[in-house]
Order: structure tokens, then C-alpha cells, then sequence
């Protein structure tokens, strides 16, 4: 695997509470973050956070994760 050049890490949260990581990572080059997209892995972050959430509880109110 080739090195990486840039590499950005967040904690996936819910509620402010973290609940896992994502990483995302440039091979080609280096590249610069700007505040924008810096906001924008934020809340991408917390937007996978809920939907994690979401699928559990809609998982077990259905019953179909022990089946």
C-alpha cells in the first residue's frame, strides 16, 4: 500500500458522544483543508453517527437482528 499524503481523522459521533472513527486519506498528493471542508467531515461524522443509531434501534424494534 502506498504512504499516505493527506490524512484526516474524526470520531463518528452521536449526541456529541463518540461511538467509532473515520479516517480519510489522499495517496496521489498532499492537500490542504480548508475550514470548509474541515466542517464539512465534522458533520459527516455526526450525520454517520445517527444513521448507525438509527439502523441499531430500527434493527432490534424489528426483531430482525437476532434473527
Amino acid at each position: 500500500m502506498r504512504t499516505p499524503r493527506t490524512m484526516i481523522i474524526t470520531p463518528i459521533r452521536y449526541q456529541n458522544k463518540p461511538m467509532g472513527v473515520i479516517v480519510f486519506y489522499s495517496l496521489n498528493g498532499v492537500i490542504k483543508i480548508s475550514d470548509v471542508e474541515s466542517h464539512l467531515f465534522s458533520n459527516l461524522s455526526s450525520f454517520l453517527g445517527a444513521a448507525i443509531t438509527n439502523g441499531k434501534n430500527f434493527a432490534s424494534k424489528d426483531g430482525s437482528a437476532t434473527k
